[in-house]
């Protein structure tokens, strides 16, 4: 069946069976959406009660109407074939959801409600259901939560978005954005594994898309459910992956946080603006563009300040947000005392133990780098690190003659040490197949 067409239904895959028909996944030519399917079994088409039950069943669907029951778009004829149009409900069943183990109570007594809400609409109309079991509930995304990253336990959580206390999905390490699918799961962007996927009911994450030299961030599921989106680390390069062949193509597309919407477009930003390119989801490529959609959003580095909805609904932080900051001292009643130095596109800074120092990351189109500014003589700068890596996350020595940092220039972010004294190129201390940050070096000796 998968590849024919039904009327203006082309059938793209099987969702089950049961007694009384098969169900596919089929996409509606005419409005472009993703139906369900349920197909009378040809072995029945020509038994004239098998056929009336068919149809009764399709009135009594249509005498419903409950948000927590699937709707009926229609009954229809097609080369002799009977079938069924119904609405397309993504997520997991409840009986995939149970084998993960237990739900929490708050969870689960949401989920029951919901369920007697639709037994009672449907009691009322006269309609008994006879085979409910979990197999048959799905647990679909509603808008109704919202995940986020917590950097106070390192773990993706998610809230009602009415409020209430936060559930645990997973734990997870320097997230870098995500997206929560139809299907109910949820990929996040894992800086040294690469993009994770989770259930949107918790579990233990799965590798989805293994890191190699590059990271990526702000992944996307498009909306065949068999590829991602997401952009590749800190380059203005949008990508396509495949998660059935594993193929990457790169967009002609130059910028940061690409987001693919219902229009048929990819919208994405770059130097403080937002443009949109028309997207074949056929092919996965750009077919035109790209369009000015708006100038002067808040865009620190590569993160746009800006969210779409579904919908089309843009929103975003107007403004113009500079790379450019100042070095200042201030006292510890938060007086101005001086400002040091030039400006930059200053980061993360450390202070010297002797506090005549400081190393500072600097970025530029090339990367992170670090510098050494000396503080007693107007904040003249030093570069320490050269290559076309990102060196980041500075800690100095106890006895201030070297500065410990993380690199990629590895693919993965590993720790180096590098000597305030030579030309040495810097000293590779640990390699892990993880992201390594130092915090602080104690000056105690190990014993």
């Amino acid at each position: 069946m998968i590849g024919k067409t039904l009327a203006h239904y082309e059938v793209t895959g099987n969702l089950g069976k049961g007694g009384m028909g098969e169900v596919y996944q089929a996409k509606d030519q005419k409005l472009g959406r993703d139906v369900a399917i349920k197909v009378l079994p040809e072995e029945f088409a020509s038994d004239a009660d098998r056929v009336a039950r068919f149809q009764r069943e399709a009135k009594l669907l249509a005498s419903l109407n409950h948000p927590n029951i699937a709707a009926i778009h229609g009954l229809e004829e097609s080369d002799g074939m009977h079938f069924l149009v119904l609405e397309m409900v993504g997520g997991e069943t409840l009986s995939e959801l149970i084998k993960r183990g237990p739900i929490p109570v708050e969870e689960s007594l949401k989920l029951a409600m919901q369920a007697a809400d639709a037994l009672e609409a449907a009691h009322e109309k006269g309609v008994i259901h006879r085979d409910l079991k979990p197999a048959n509930i799905k647990i679909t995304p509603d808008g109704k939560w919202i995940a986020y990253f917590s950097d106070s336990d390192n773990s993706l959580k998610k809230i009602s978005a009415s409020g209430g206390t936060p559930i645990k999905l997973c734990s997870a390490s320097y997230f870098v954005g995500g997206d929560w699918g139809s299907d109910d799961r949820i990929v996040y962007s894992d800086y040294s594994q690469g993009i994770m996927q989770v259930s949107a009911n918790g579990g233990d994450p799965e590798v989805l898309v293994k890191r190699d030299k590059e990271h990526f961030v702000y992944p996307q599921i498009l909306p065949d459910g068999k590829s991602l989106l997401f952009t590749l680390g800190n380059k203005p390069i949008i990508a396509v992956h495949s998660l059935e062949s594993g193929e990457r193509k790169e967009l002609d597309v130059g910028g940061y946080g690409g987001q693919y919407i219902p229009t048929g477009h990819i919208v994405y930003a770059l130097d403080n603006s937002l443009f949109a390119v028309s997207f074949d989801m056929d092919t996965l490529a750009v077919t035109k563009g790209p369009v000015s959609l708006v100038e002067g959003v808040v865009m620190p580095g590569v993160v746009p300040q800006c969210a779409i909805s579904q919908s089309g609904l843009l929103s975003y932080i107007p403004g113009y947000l500079s790379d450019q900051s100042q070095l200042e001292w201030y006292d510890r009643q938060g007086n101005l005392i001086a400002s040091v130095g030039e400006p930059a596109a200053y980061d993360q800074l450390a202070l010297s133990p002797d506090e005549k120092r400081a190393v500072v990351e600097i970025s530029s189109t090339g990367g992170y780098d670090l510098w050494i500014v000396d503080l007693e003589r107007q904040g003249v700068r030093r570069r320490l690190t050269f290559d076309t890596a990102n060196e980041r996350d500075p800690v100095w020595s106890p006895d201030g003659k070297s500065v410990l940092f993380n690199s990629d220039k590895n693919g993965l972010d590993d720790l180096y040490l590098k000597s305030l004294a030579g030309e040495e190129e810097p000293e590779l201390l640990y390699h892990s197949e993880r992201r390594l940050v130092a915090e602080d070096w104690s000056d105690r000796e190990k014993e």
